[in-house]
């Protein structure tokens, strides 16, 4: 009998998180759907602009127009959780009711946003491979170099997007504390970290022991034009395995400022 009980709490339990998680999967996406369609509108006045302009002057206008679109996503999702937290601020106290912990919260509005930047990226990647063909004959680089080049060059985008949109979130999270905590004090803090951190980032990575932890596992890249003209010629695991480890602090120490620093 009380093995029955326990499966039936459980499962009611289980329940109950999952039409949580459900409910604020769909939330998160009705709270930045138009974040993303004015994006898209913005996208799609570039491209056109792009065009317009490639028409008045010359057709490789394109390939700078498109790959600097393409670049841009980096700040995609930094912006997307940016403003995303700052309109959650208005309703923080539905969201701090929720009964899932910070991290499932933190993770719904990641993965709204990770899905958001690949589409808006796909479409940036289609005008980029249509700049390509219409300047191919121009252009000295073959289908394979460019689909190479393409594809480390989206990674390396989306990891960077990411990266950067979790320092975005552990700063999120830290202004709102501060702003509980510290009343005005908080644009003093805030002043300070944004002059010293990037500050002592430079210092640190001015290091021996920065280098000691990225600099191994070298890993050469096959030959490319594009490679070269990008100074890549090889990357480090090591880098790669730092970077990864931090981006999991980052995301754990904004969790737990959610879940036990932030009040209602």
């Amino acid at each position: 009998m009380y093995y029955i009980t326990s499966t039936l709490i459980h499962k009611y339990k289980g329940g109950l998180i999952l039409n949580a998680w459900s409910g604020l999967v769909r939330k998160e996406f009705r709270l930045g759907r138009m974040g993303v369609l004015v994006a898209l509108i913005v996208m799609s006045i570039y491209i056109g602009f792009s065009f317009y302009f490639s028409w008045k002057t010359d057709p490789g206008v394109l390939i700078m127009m498109s790959s600097t679109l393409v670049m841009g996503h980096i700040i995609y999702l930094p912006v997307y959780i940016g403003l995303s937290l700052h309109r959650e601020k208005h309703t923080m106290h539905h969201w701090l009711h929720n009964p899932l912990p910070g991290t499932t919260l933190l993770a719904t509005k990641m993965l709204n946003g990770f899905l958001s930047l690949c589409f808006s990226l796909l479409i940036a990647c289609l005008f980029f491979l249509y700049a390509w063909w219409v300047n191919k004959e121009i252009v000295d680089l073959s289908f394979q170099q460019v689909m190479d080049t393409g594809i480390f060059v989206l990674v390396h985008i989306i990891l960077a997007s990411i990266y950067i949109g979790l320092w975005t979130l552990l700063l999120s999270m830290l202004e709102i504390v501060s702003k509980q905590k510290l009343g005005m004090w908080r644009v003093l803090v805030t002043v300070l970290i944004l002059l010293l951190g990037p500050w002592t980032w430079r210092k640190l990575e001015a290091t021996t022991l920065y280098k000691n932890l990225t600099h191994w596992g070298a890993i050469p890249l096959t030959e490319n034009n594009l490679f070269s003209m990008m100074n890549f010629d090889v990357l480090y695991i090591g880098f790669y395995i730092f970077h990864l480890v931090l981006a999991i602090l980052l995301f754990l120490i904004s969790s737990w400022l959610l879940d036990r620093k932030v009040e209602v």
